[in-house]
């Protein structure tokens, strides 16, 4: 039956017992095969479900898949396609082999009922008329198509398209749907025809049936046309009716209305058209009317744009109501893809009318062609700025001139982002002015730099109006100049300037620190000076001579601190109007027990910034001071050896005979070697090369071959009062 489906099946087996056989793919075809439907046939399997549906798919060793193919027709009811065949095709592989298995599957579709007729023709009619009717019989056919013979019953009838001018009645037996019948009975239906408009009318009727089983059919078709008096029209693209041409910026939107010249002579219309341009340069970008706004007979209006090959655009105006001359039916919306200059057609083509209503005469409408004129705004700079060497705090003006090289009037100028130093200050005429084609504009531009800088940039020109555009890149070359003003640091105690310090040991040094220059320049009879300075302060001390304590700001707004191995590091932030002797930092250390009893502080200075105008290049002299320790209770100086504690070193222990002593002296002293048995008996008193030692390290090789096996002590005494003892194993 047309709503059942028949299940066959086919086993693929893996006939092997150790490898995988792997389904690569199935597909039905219907190459070479008559009455050829594969619409109707479908397949699925288990083990192919199991693999979420791809390819290729498994079947283990000795594995069977069972491929379920099913047969489900669904052709109309005629006789010429009940017969419905393919073909279906397994490949597949496995160790050593590889293979493609065809099956022909084969189906035929039970003719439930028959008609005397499946297509049924009016000629051409008067619109608003109806056509002579036609009579369409329908019966149960004999065994031969229909095994089951089963009864039939038609629930309604429908048409496809439904446009309302096809009708279809129940005329024997005399009754409503829905009608059931059987084997014994037929039925004939009256189709009428009644066109609406001028146009080709072409439609399936649709017969919906519940018994032998639930579906429909489509098999009978139906054509027919309607007409009527001829009306004349155009459609244009103004109301001056010929052939125009309109100019539009690259940037904006072409704009293109549609016209009626008449007056349409319905209450609500359908309206098909081509809008033909070149897709390739222009993009649709809508389409607005006035009539969508407005409905009549309870339809609304709407617009349908769809792709008309490379022509450009299909247009479907759908229930318009009161089409008249006074306003544009449509305006239509296009893009360019590329801000060139260009010039193209634009047509209108292929006009059709259709309606929900009724149209009583025959709309005939002619197309226009217009040609659309694209205009380029566009600018270039045709000089360069060289402002070649300019002095902090003084400024150079120069120029650049901007041709309007388009097509177009353009207004609204602005510059790219300029350095810092640069900027626009006038321009003649006013940024803001319409410059016409041809015409240009002188913009100046003022450096003015405030620290020592090579510029070597380029600069832009921009117009927002009609269109944001750009010029060309003009190189921008300056040198920011600031003669070199060398400066040193100076060191104020109890505020006298002095080139060295000196404390006694334990006390705390306390000193500020200063420049021997004013920051300032006169320019003018005017004094300017330099504001909000950074820079970096190092201070190299001899650790070994002061311990830092702190430091503390007295200028800067801003200030931290970075301690190294051998210096302070401070960074100084926003110091203004820095005078010569001026303090901007007091320092704190600690004097302790030097190394030596003079020793140099270092002073450095780098990294010179400012957010305002550093109108010199300031170049820091390294500055060295003194440092000079007056000592404390005779203690002027210490000397390090490296050594904490006295000790003395036996290798090798225990010892045949022969024994190397490595003695360490943390301090000066006199030095005597002593050799005691167990029992606390001096046995010997090696002989050193001298009495007194400087701190330091010292080796001894002596030969203690005379000495029993036994324990021993090695005994040091320091300065006849100290004692180290290490004990010494002899072993023969």
């Amino acid at each position: 039956l047309p709503c059942d489906c028949i299940r066959r099946e086919l086993i693929l087996v893996n006939r092997s017992f150790v490898h995988d056989m792997s389904i690569d793919s199935i597909w039905i075809d219907t190459s070479g095969i008559a009455n050829a439907y594969p619409q109707y046939f479908t397949w699925k399997s288990t083990y192919y479900k199991a693999n979420s549906n791809k390819m290729p798919y498994i079947v283990p060793p000795t594995g069977k898949d069972t491929l379920e193919i099913f047969y489900c027709p669904r052709a109309i009811l005629d006789r010429n396609y009940i017969n419905h065949a393919a073909r279906i095709n397994i490949k597949a592989n496995g160790s050593g082999w590889n293979n493609t298995y065809s099956t022909y599957i084969s189906g035929k579709q039970s003719l439930i009922f028959e008609f005397d007729s499946s297509s049924i023709q009016f000629p051409p009619t008067p619109v608003d008329t109806f056509s002579i009717s036609k009579i369409v019989n329908l019966w149960i056919p004999e065994s031969d198509v229909n095994p089951r013979r089963d009864n039939i019953k038609i629930d309604s009838i429908q048409f496809i398209p439904d446009e309302r001018v096809f009708y279809a009645d129940i005329i024997s037996p005399s009754t409503n749907l829905p009608i059931e019948i059987d084997t014994s009975s037929a039925i004939s239906m009256r189709i009428r025809f009644k066109p609406r408009s001028v146009r080709q009318y072409d439609a399936r009727m649709k017969i919906y049936f519940s018994k032998p089983c639930q579906s429909f059919d489509t098999t009978i078709t139906l054509s027919g046309s309607g007409f009527a008096p001829a009306f004349g029209l155009k459609f244009n693209f103004d109301t001056r009716n010929r052939r125009d041409t309109i100019r539009t910026i690259n940037c904006d939107t072409i704009r293109i209305p549609v016209y009626s010249s008449r007056q349409l002579p319905a209450r609500i219309v359908d309206i098909n058209y081509y809008l033909k341009y070149d897709t390739s340069k222009y993009m649709y970008a809508g389409t607005d009317s006035d009539y969508l706004s407005s409905n009549c007979l309870g339809y609304f209006p709407n617009i349908t744009v769809s792709d008309a090959n490379f022509l450009g655009k299909e247009i479907r105006l759908k229930n318009f109501c009161s089409v008249d001359s006074l306003k544009p039916i449509a305006t239509h919306k296009l893009l360019s893809k590329l801000p060139i200059r260009d010039t193209f057609s634009i047509e209108i083509d292929s006009i059709r009318f259709d309606s929900e209503d009724v149209i009583y005469y025959h709309l005939i409408a002619e197309g226009d062609d217009l040609i659309s004129i694209i205009l380029k705004p566009e600018i270039t700079i045709t000089n360069r700025i060289d402002y070649d060497t300019v002095r902090v705090m003084d400024c150079k003006i120069d120029s650049l001139i901007v041709k309007n090289i388009g097509d177009v009037d353009i207004s609204n100028l602005s510059s790219s982002i300029l350095p810092n130093s640069v900027k626009l200050i006038n321009s003649i005429p006013n940024l803001d002015s319409k410059i016409a084609p041809n015409d240009s504009v002188i913009i100046y531009f003022q450096y003015c730099p405030r620290k020592n800088e090579q510029i070597i940039d380029s600069i832009q020109i921009y117009s927002n109006l009609p269109c944001s555009i750009s010029s060309n890149y003009a190189p921008l070359n300056a040198i920011g100049y600031a003669p070199p003003y060398p400066i040193s640091n100076l060191i104020i105690q109890n505020l006298i300037i002095k080139d060295s310090l000196s404390s006694y040991i334990g006390d705390t040094l306390k000193f500020e620190l200063a420049i021997d220059k004013d920051l300032s320049t006169n320019l003018q009879n005017t004094t300017y000076w330099i504001e909000d300075l950074d820079f970096r302060y190092e201070l190299i001390y001899d650790k070994k001579s002061l311990m830092y304590l702190n430091y503390q700001n007295i200028l800067a707004k801003n200030s931290n601190e970075i301690k190294t191995d051998s210096s302070i590091i401070v960074n100084f932030e926003s110091i203004d109007s820095l005078r010569s002797g001026q303090a901007f930092a007091r320092f704190e250390f600690l004097s302790v027990v030097p190394l030596q009893s003079i020793s140099n502080l270092t002073h450095k200075m780098s990294d010179f910034k400012s957010d305002s105008i550093l109108f010199y290049d300031l170049q820091s002299k390294d500055t060295i001071d003194y440092y000079i320790c007056l000592g404390k209770c005779n203690i002027k100086t210490v000397s390090y050896t490296g050594i904490a504690n006295n000790d003395i070193i036996l290798f090798p222990n225990p010892s045949e005979g022969n024994i190397q002593i490595e003695i360490l002296l943390a301090e000066k002293s006199l030095i005597n070697l002593e050799i005691y048995d167990i029992n606390g008996n001096k046995l010997d008193e090696l002989i050193l090369p001298q009495n007194i030692f400087e701190p330091g390290k010292y080796e001894i090789s002596t030969n203690l071959n005379y000495l029993q096996s036994g324990v021993y002590s090695l005994i040091m005494k320091i300065d006849d009062n100290k004692y180290l003892s290490k004990p010494l194993i002899i072993l023969k």
